[in-house]
């Protein structure tokens, strides 16, 4: 989906000053509303994203990152959903993250499963 994105400014999210971006969607059938992102300012890591939903529903990601990272990527996400007949939570847990290493061509060749017809 694509959204048109709009700088609301800068506030105190999760004890961090955050940038506080707005979205709409670009389509006019979309069920989502706005989506909302919280960006840290120092970091540029982006910290919470809520859907908001025409119906009233909502989904919150809660990124953490934990470590000294360059690239400041998630080490968990805590999602939380509340739709009208359901909601719930979950957790994203992210294993060990291995950057800047050798990727063998291999990697890119198709599967037996995946040739493409002779």
């Amino acid at each position: 989906m694509n959204y048109s994105m709009t700088l609301k400014g800068t506030q105190l999210h999760n004890k961090h000053l955050a940038y506080v971006l707005v979205g709409t969607p670009k389509n006019t059938g979309s069920t989502v509303k706005t989506v909302t992102m919280y960006v840290a300012v120092k970091t540029f890591a982006v910290q919470t994203v809520t859907f908001a939903y025409q119906n009233g529903a909502a989904l919150d990601l809660e990124f953490s990152h934990h470590g000294r990272s360059p690239y400041h990527l998630p080490t968990r996400i805590n999602v939380s959903a509340k739709f009208p007949s359901y909601g719930g939570s979950a957790q994203i847990q992210y294993g060990t993250y291995q950057t800047n290493i050798a990727i063998p061509d291999s990697a890119f060749q198709p599967d037996n499963g995946d040739a493409p017809p002779p």
